[in-house]
């Protein structure tokens, strides 16, 4: 309880001061210094992650995947019904986003987090993640808010630091911002729309957590991605896990023409990189990817 008094105190002092002395490129450190320290590799992809010199993300032993193919599961309705021989199929790794946890009967392998406020209004679902075993992949940003509410012993799961471009320009931990370069080759471009190749550079977040975990999956190699809950329709209704009581406001009414063209352009990413990518979710707003049933008999799971 020390520790997060002396989080919520010092740091708090700590900002006005780097926003006085620091130049703008720089401001978005300001939550962060002098409190977090970053080392970067030769490529300049994070290496390792401390805060007050604990070590909270080691990057130097890559995320290994024993799998060829991977289900990422999002918080559209249809994730309910996912059939209970496909969750015990181990030849299928799971992962899932933001209320994903609320299935109790998957065991994710991965999880990712990018949604600071997520983090904030339901810390409850969050403390379920960092008690499993995954491979938890997140900002700074929600990291941060983690580590206002408990601290790093006390976390099980594996921290991963992501990187991520919005409304094209990226906040760099303790680097200057940086405007998204087209012609960078670990990113695939379309219509101004981008998608990694490499989350260990940076990801792309287009108003929906489930575009970030789709470059995850890429990035770890899965050669047949599935996903379920991606439904984008009835937009207005809650999440799986929330009630109408108690359902946290969503990005996706205002931005469903970028959401959709976003994943248009990771289908043509999977194209190029021939990569499988099949949407479980029969009612699903989004047909840039082929459709498949649990029923079907050439299902290749």
């Amino acid at each position: 309880m020390t520790d997060l008094f002396f989080n919520y105190v010092v740091r708090n002092f700590a900002k006005y001061i780097y926003k006085a002395f620091c130049p703008k490129s720089y401001k978005h450190n300001r939550r962060y210094w002098p409190f977090y320290r970053v080392i970067r590799n030769a490529d300049g992809y994070i290496e390792s992650v401390y805060f007050r010199n604990k070590l909270i993300a080691d990057h130097r032993s890559n995320v290994r995947v024993s799998n060829h193919a991977c289900m990422l599961v999002a918080t559209g309705p249809s994730a309910k019904h996912i059939p209970t021989k496909f969750i015990n199929n181990d030849q299928v790794d799971f992962i899932g986003v933001n209320g994903s946890i609320a299935l109790s009967n998957i065991n994710f392998k991965h999880y990712v987090i990018i949604d600071h406020d997520f983090v904030q209004h339901r810390f409850d679902l969050v403390q379920q993640v960092l008690a499993s075993d995954c491979n938890l992949f997140t900002t700074i940003r929600c990291m941060d808010e983690i580590l206002k509410r408990v601290s790093i012993d006390q976390i099980v799961c594996v921290i991963n630091i992501i990187e991520i471009y919005s409304s094209g320009k990226i906040e760099r931990l303790m680097q200057p911002s940086q405007q998204q370069d087209i012609h960078h080759p670990n990113y695939f471009f379309h219509q101004n729309f981008g998608f990694s190749l490499n989350y260990r550079d940076a990801t792309f977040d287009y108003f929906t957590v489930a575009y970030t975990a789709l470059q995850i999956a890429f990035g770890l190699d899965y050669t047949t991605i599935y996903m379920i809950g991606v439904d984008l329709n009835n937009l207005n209704q809650p999440r799986f896990y929330e009630t109408e009581e108690h359902k946290q406001p969503t990005w996706l009414n205002q931005h469903l023409d970028a959401i959709l063209t976003a994943f248009y352009t990771a289908s043509l990413a999977s194209q190029q990189q021939n990569i499988r990518v099949y949407n479980l979710s029969e009612h699903s707003l989004l047909e840039c990817f082929p459709k498949r049933s649990f029923t079907e008999d050439n299902e290749p799971m």
